[in-house]
């Protein structure tokens, strides 16, 4: 086992529970494969599970991660929480960059556990955590009272729930479905070749990364705004991602060219019923033609038309005004820690008594 046992818990609401925690690169990457197991259990959101963790840590070859986990008495994962350290703050290796986050727990006692061994290692090193941003659930709650961390609401993620009509008319409002048959017309009075494909063939991903990272940044640059991918760090995290999520067959690329020429593209994950939408962007050079608005349609349409498909998921709060349509938003939190905690919680008792 790549784990160094630091404590247990007793008594445990789980019985037999051991904590363990994991130290350094190699021990962490050696753990991936239970955290998958474990995330895809306990439903734990796409962004908090291997193949995004995995590139996190490839993109970022510097940072030494850490994690605290939880097992039975039998030695099976039952909560994990990976820890990376950033600019004097240990923050939650999943989600980041305003995608939800989470930490993989088989149940509510499960959490209880790992939120008391996490505060624990915590005050060990003298460490700030920052845990977000993650579903606000009963879980979570369980995790950060027993953390002993504040939960900081943030901006609700937004979804669509897939009721019995299945027609994309159906979630539009009148002002989109008036842009889109105007874009329509546009592309057809100009005599535009429009094409929609999708793919999930990673040579056909990568030979098109080049476009995709100019499309990405068409609107920062447009606008004077610094864009993710400026960054060594940025650039690489968005690729590995790309890459991590292929390999991991989670991903897809749906491109919009008009005239042979990239004008949008959407990446989208499906993960059992729940279609996600990576990101989106397109190129203002093609702006007349609402090329990223008619590109989503066509995504949302094709997820509609997949009956295995109950949620479509916009995976992050950026700009829900301007979504093409959402049904409903889901609440989440971030936990902050501030280092010693807990001990400084004790000393005040004591002076207390």
């Amino acid at each position: 086992m790549t784990e160094v046992l630091r404590a247990s818990v007793a008594p445990s609401p789980v019985t037999g529970a051991a904590v363990g925690v994991v130290d350094g690169r190699s021990a962490v990457f050696a753990l991936l494969p239970e955290l998958e197991d474990l995330g895809r259990s306990a439903a734990t959101p796409l962004t908090a599970r291997s193949a995004w963790l995995r590139a996190e840590l490839v993109a970022d070859a510097a940072v030494r991660p850490w994690a605290v986990t939880v097992r039975s008495g039998g030695g099976d994962l039952r909560g994990v929480a990976v820890l990376l350290p950033r600019d004097g703050v240990h923050v939650l290796g999943a989600g980041g960059d305003g995608y939800l986050g989470g930490v993989p727990v088989a149940d509510h006692a499960a959490a209880v556990v790992l939120g008391e061994a996490l505060a624990a290692e915590a005050d060990r090193r003298g460490a700030a955590l920052q845990l977000g941003t993650m579903p606000d659930d009963d879980a979570v709650r369980e995790l950060a009272e027993a953390l002993g961390a504040d939960r900081l609401a943030g901006a609700p993620v937004p979804a669509l729930m897939v009721g019995q009509d299945r027609e994309l008319a159906a979630y539009l409002s009148h002002g989109t479905s008036r842009t889109l048959r105007k874009a329509r017309n546009r592309l057809a009075a100009d005599q535009r070749d429009a094409d929609i494909r999708v793919t999930r063939r990673p040579a056909d991903v990568t030979a098109a990364l080049p476009s995709l990272q100019r499309a990405f940044r068409s609107r920062d640059l447009e606008h004077g705004l610094d864009c993710p991918l400026d960054s060594p760090l940025g650039l690489a995290r968005w690729r590995e991602r790309i890459r991590q999520l292929l390999a991991a067959r989670y991903l897809e690329l749906v491109t919009l060219t008009i005239d042979g020429e990239l004008a949008a593209y959407v990446l989208g994950v499906r993960d059992g019923g729940v279609y996600g939408v990576l990101e989106g962007h397109f190129d203002t050079a093609w702006a007349r033609y609402s090329p990223g608005r008619v590109l989503e349609a066509a995504v949302v349409a094709g997820a509609l038309a997949d009956p295995g498909v109950h949620v479509v998921d916009w995976m992050t709060s950026a700009a829900p005004e301007t979504l093409l349509a959402a049904t409903c938003s889901r609440p989440v939190t971030t936990l902050m820690r501030r280092a010693g905690a807990r001990r400084a919680a004790a000393r005040a008792a004591s002076v207390a008594r």
